[in-house]
C-alpha cells in the first residue's frame, strides 16, 4: 500500500469541479473520486476544516459498517464503505482535493460546502482486491522503500 502524495494536477481538477457546486460525481475519466457535502446556516471562516471532516467521515465508514471483504464486489459497495476503500486502495499513490462554499439558491435554503477529492490510480474496481494480504511492505515495488513509521510504500 502506497503512502499518498499530494498531486497538484488532481488538486486543480478537483477544485475546478468543486467550483461548479456539483450535486453528483464528475465522471472524470481515469481518476477515482470521493465527494462530501455539508449543509450550513452561516458562512464558515475556514473551509479547510471541511476537508478534515470529509476524510474523517470517509475513514469512519470502516468503523461504522465494518470491512467484510478485501475483494471489491457490488455487495461490498452496498455496505456503505465505498469512500473508505477508495482511500485505502493499495495501488493509489496520488490525491488532490478541492473545496467550495456554494450559496443557497434562496433565503429558505442552506449554504452547502462541497469537498471533492480525486485519486490516481483509481480504485474500487469490482472484482479486484483493495490490497494484497501479506507482511508489512512485502508488496512494495522495486526501488520503492518501506517507510518504517507508517508501514507504507513511500
Amino acid at each position: 500500500m502506497y503512502k499518498m502524495k499530494w498531486d497538484e494536477t488532481l488538486e486543480k481538477s478537483a477544485q475546478a469541479f468543486a467550483d461548479t457546486c456539483p450535486t453528483g460525481h464528475s465522471e472524470t475519466k481515469g481518476v477515482g473520486e470521493n465527494m462530501y457535502w455539508a449543509h450550513i446556516t452561516e458562512k464558515p471562516e475556514d473551509l479547510n476544516s471541511y476537508g478534515i471532516n470529509a476524510t474523517t467521515a470517509w475513514q469512519d465508514e470502516f468503523q461504522k459498517f465494518g470491512w467484510p471483504s478485501d475483494e471489491t464486489t457490488v455487495d461490498l459497495f452496498s455496505t456503505g464503505i465505498g469512500h473508505a476503500t477508495a482511500m485505502a486502495w493499495a495501488a493509489t499513490e496520488n490525491v488532490g482535493c478541492g473545496v467550495k462554499l456554494c450559496p443557497a439558491a434562496s433565503a429558505t435554503q442552506f449554504n452547502t460546502v462541497v469537498v471533492v477529492c480525486q485519486y490516481f490510480e483509481p480504485g474500487n474496481m469490482v472484482g479486484n482486491q483493495i490490497y494484497e494480504e501479506g507482511p508489512t511492505c512485502s508488496k512494495c515495488p522495486a526501488k520503492i522503500a518501506c517507510e518504517a513509521l507508517t508501514g507504507l510504500c513511500a
